[in-house]
């Protein structure tokens, strides 16, 4: 994805120097983003591990799911564009900065859990409930849609488990 004028403009007008050019910006927002990679490349080993491999073991052919981790990262034009909207939205509350948005974007790192039935879902979710070195590590919010997908698991590092990724001392996300 490539910048738009808008966030061009963005970027030139409303950013501190040194990241008021384009691609300082763009620099910027890549580097800070890589906590989140390992974080998620770390939490997809572990869901894999404690959850999705004894269900395919328990229940061999009749149960089949696959990681999608195709579209991982957030692109760093996405997450200005992200940043200008939530500044030009003012009425919101919710402004997100070039300083914090690596705290307060959700979407920067993530994969997803591909089940063919509504029952292996469940069976997920419901080990995902019953793992307690999954849940020590995770606060994972479930939220109901009403599109293709019936559960969305939004899942936050707890303090402890990002400290040990994150290379300035400071916890990548806090739950």
């Amino acid at each position: 994805m490539a910048l738009s004028d808008k966030d061009i403009k963005f970027i030139e007008n409303k950013m501190k120097p040194p990241h008021n050019s384009p691609e300082i910006c763009m620099e910027y927002i890549e580097a800070q983003t890589v906590e989140h990679v390992v974080l998620c490349s770390l939490t997809k080993a572990m869901i894999m591990d404690e959850i999705l491999f004894p269900l395919q073991k328990q229940f061999e052919a009749r149960f089949f799911c696959r990681v999608d981790d195709s579209n991982t990262t957030k692109k760093p034009a996405s997450v200005i564009e992200k940043i200008r909207r939530s500044q030009e939205n003012s009425d919101t509350g919710k402004h997100i900065t070039l300083d914090d948005f690596v705290y307060r974007m959700t979407d920067l790192a993530r994969f997803r859990i591909v089940c063919n039935f509504l029952s292996d879902v469940n069976l997920v979710a419901e080990l995902r409930d019953k793992n307690t070195e999954v849940k020590s590590t995770f606060n994972i919010e479930k939220k109901s849609s009403n599109f293709i997908k019936p559960l969305n698991l939004t899942i936050s590092y707890f303090e402890e488990y990002a400290s040990l990724v994150s290379t300035k001392g400071n916890p990548v996300r806090k739950a």
